[in-house]
């Protein structure tokens, strides 16, 4: 370690910390290779007496819930059972041992108890790689139990790409790692290469930047730092110049298979050796190739798993070769896939060049899957590119409407919005209103505009054909017309509703009543029962049943309309329904607000 005393006295201060009772915890973050991975190992190698776990987030798994959670704490599936009943239960569901639903929060309770209880023998030292790759729900976790271990001798080390302030780790301990200084690197690039002579680690020195994975490749590979510019292939990848040189040159020193081969691994991306294999075998990248790539350090194999020796690395792979390389690779993923294999469309979909309506149809299917289990922004990315893939208008229009409302429904408003706007000027009609669900008129009530919003929404209940749609199409258009004070346009909306023969849903006749008086009244309807069934009414219906939270205020029924409102955030927490988790949460703070301002202060007991 070169150049960082400051921040390993950090973390070694964090150790002695937890050494003597006490825990804390550190995000290190900065840009790609700049030794946050290094730092990382450090604690770790210092933490010998600790117990120790660690996680290495990866990008195919950002999607799934709990999956770092999973990969963390699986040496600890045997301690599940030793939390309470409700703990225990949210953590196996947590790491895919049950199917039953939970709570984020709970599960970010009891891992924290997993851990203080693990502590209470031994300090506890959990390290994660990567984070910026980890699954919102394990980010939120870990958040969780970062910001409570101080009372218990447990140390939380966590590794990001950005500021912590914009991320689940805020409220934190961070330290920004940056590049070392010129000394620094000098004295790394004489540890790694000691014979290279001083004018090429002056150079190198200088094309690194301070980083120092940089300066590890640019030492690791030679060369000259000239003759890799002119092999640099076109493009701006994420990656600087200088690594993106020193990978190229590195990688065009092998021979054709083994090139090849390393742009199948880093274009497979989930680090599955067998299929990597397979489709190398297929290309004519046999075991002579795979020795010649491991000998060159630029791909580790260990068991059924194969990655690159950095992230970076393999961006810089598949980002430097050729179109037709990348889509020859793709090519033969795909055909060691199975026919219904998600991983496959896509593989397809790369490797397209025009219109084809066959990968279309293989991404709207994936797209579909990805929204039953919640993953509404992989659903999204699988329309829009289903749309750009599709062979006619009309089939474009239709997958961006898809696309625009798995969108809004992952929290992509703006987004949302273009796609949708691209879905009606490709091809007009009522299928964006049926493929969308209705969501021009939901993006116009958002945006504060009541009565357009009644438009469309009433002119969609006629062209969705899930009658749960049209239903809540019917009920935010009656709230439309509450906002402005329009019985007429309420009036509408209810005709509608009763005109689709919704009457027989749970809790709509009560609901519907609600709206049946003039709606610029500020009292109860005359012909609503006692507010007790109204009440309970409230805590039963589903949420798009619910009148508006001002309504709901002036009716007195405020405490149980937040109780029903209440229980379905964790059923839209899970389902990652962003936009309406978002209706819901404010609902709810103003109904919190209004009961704070209601309530009359208690008098403290001190005051005499």
């Amino acid at each position: 370690m070169f150049g960082r005393r400051e921040e390993t006295a950090v973390l070694d201060g964090l150790l002695a910390q937890a050494r003597g009772g006490s825990g804390g915890a550190l995000v290190v973050w900065g840009e790609p290779g700049i030794g946050k991975s290094a730092l990382l190992g450090h604690v770790h190698g210092q933490a010998a007496d600790f117990v120790r776990l660690s996680h290495s987030a990866t990008r195919p798994e950002s999607d799934l819930a709990f999956a770092g959670l999973h990969g963390l704490l699986r040496p600890l599936a045997d301690r599940v059972e030793l939390l309470a009943t409700a703990q225990a239960a949210a953590v196996r569901t947590a790491l895919g041992l049950s199917g039953e639903p939970t709570d984020r929060l709970v599960v970010g309770a009891a891992v924290l108890s997993l851990l203080s209880g693990l502590a209470e023998r031994q300090p506890v030292l959990v390290v994660v790689d990567d984070g910026q790759w980890l699954d919102e729900a394990t980010a939120l976790c870990l958040g969780f139990v970062a910001r409570r271990v101080g009372a218990h001798p447990v140390v939380v080390v966590l590794a990001d790409l950005s500021d912590p302030a914009a991320r689940p780790w805020e409220g934190v301990a961070d330290v920004r790692v940056d590049g070392l200084s010129d000394e620094s690197a000098r004295q790394l690039v004489a540890a790694v290469a000691p014979l290279t002579d001083e004018a090429t680690a002056r150079n190198m020195v200088r094309e690194a930047g301070g980083n120092p994975l940089a300066l590890h490749e640019l030492a690791t590979l030679g060369g000259d730092l000239d003759d890799a510019e002119h092999r640099r292939k076109r493009g701006r990848p994420p990656v600087g110049p200088c690594l993106q040189r020193a990978f190229r040159a590195g990688i065009e020193a092998l021979s054709p298979p083994a090139q090849l081969l390393t742009v199948l691994a880093a274009a497979e991306e989930h680090g599955d050796r067998l299929t990597v294999q397979r489709a190398g075998r297929a290309s004519g990248a046999g075991d002579a190739v795979w020795e010649e790539v491991t000998n060159a350090g630029l791909l580790h194999v260990a068991g059924n798993r194969v990655g690159f020796r950095h992230p970076v690395v393999s961006r810089a792979v598949y980002e430097g070769c050729s179109a037709a390389t990348r889509r020859r690779a793709h090519r033969a993923l795909a055909a060691t896939m199975p026919d219904e294999a998600e991983e496959r469309a896509w593989h397809l979909a790369a490797l397209a060049r025009g219109r084809d309506e066959d990968v279309a149809r293989l991404l709207e299917r994936t797209a579909a899957r990805s929204r039953l289990r919640g993953a509404t922004n992989t659903a999204a990315r699988a329309w829009w590119r289903a749309a750009e893939l599709s062979a006619a208008p009309i089939d474009a229009s239709q997958r961006l409407a898809e696309a625009a409302r798995a969108s809004w429904d992952a929290g992509w408003a703006a987004t949302a919005e273009r796609l949708l706007d691209d879905a009606e000027r490709l091809a007009p009609g009522a299928h964006v209103a049926r493929r969308s669900r209705g969501l021009r008129g939901t993006m116009e009530f958002a945006r504060g505009m009541p009565e357009m919003a009644h438009h469309f929404l009433i002119t969609d209940m006629q062209r969705v054909r899930e009658p749960g749609t049209a239903l809540e199409l019917g009920t935010l258009a009656m709230r439309a017309a509450w906002s402005v004070g329009r019985g007429d346009l309420r009036d509408r909306a209810l005709e509608q509703l009763l005109e689709d023969d919704v009457a027989g849903r749970t809790g709509l006749p009560g609901t519907l009543a609600w709206w049946s008086d003039d709606v610029s009244a500020d009292a109860a309807p005359a012909d609503t029962p006692d507010l007790g069934d109204a009440a309970a009414r409230a805590r039963t219906t589903i949420l798009p049943l619910l009148p508006s939270t001002p309504l709901a205020l002036a009716w007195g029924i405020d405490e149980p309309m937040a109780d029903a409102l209440r229980r379905r955030l964790p059923h839209l927490r899970r389902r990652s329904e962003r936009a309406r988790l978002a209706a819901a949460l404010a609902q709810t703070a103003m109904l919190d607000n209004a009961a704070g301002r209601k309530r009359s202060p208690r008098p403290r007991r001190d005051c005499g």
